[in-house]
């Protein structure tokens, strides 16, 4: 078997790895931020205000790779728990810009250093060199993802 022919099936397993290490960080995370009374997404759209300040459902929506719809009811519930206000946009008065409350600082506070003594955890058993090396990988990973089209024989294979 040339290199060629096993490549498809080593690219495959990696894919597989990094999937199944993706699904444990994220029960991981998912466990953690349920002493805080947080989903994921919630998390990350605090973190997001916290650093960002502000932003639109729209801005919010595309910045956390989340769909339209899911973002709705997503604000809505951290509306409710006065987590988050929203304000009338100042040059359009068309949109909503949401922000966080005092509440919510706090919340993205808490969410911050859960975030960070995870991280620490996870990544205990890098060197820096590998969290460098990993962190270039991903990078070049996801310029790769964004740039990708479906090719219309991979298409029709797939139907």
């Amino acid at each position: 078997m040339n290199k060629k022919q096993n490549k498809p099936g080593r690219d495959l397993k990696t894919l597989e790895e990094f999937g199944q290490f993706r699904r444990g960080l994220n029960l991981l995370f998912t466990s953690a931020l349920r002493t805080l009374g947080l989903g994921v997404k919630q998390a990350s759209i605090l973190r997001f205000l916290s650093q960002r300040g502000k932003a639109s459902l729209a801005e919010l929506s595309r910045d956390t790779l989340t769909d339209p719809a899911g973002m709705t009811r997503v604000i809505g519930v951290l509306l409710k728990q006065g987590v988050l206000y929203q304000k009338e946009h100042a040059t359009d008065k068309r949109r909503w810009e949401m922000a966080l409350t005092p509440k919510g600082r706090k919340l993205a506070a808490d969410v911050e250093k859960l975030y960070s003594s995870l991280s620490e955890q996870v990544f205990k058993d890098l060197t820096d060199g590998e969290k460098t090396g990993l962190s270039k990988t991903l990078q070049k990973l996801s310029r790769s993802l964004l740039s990708l089209k479906t090719p219309p024989e991979t298409a029709r294979r797939m139907k």
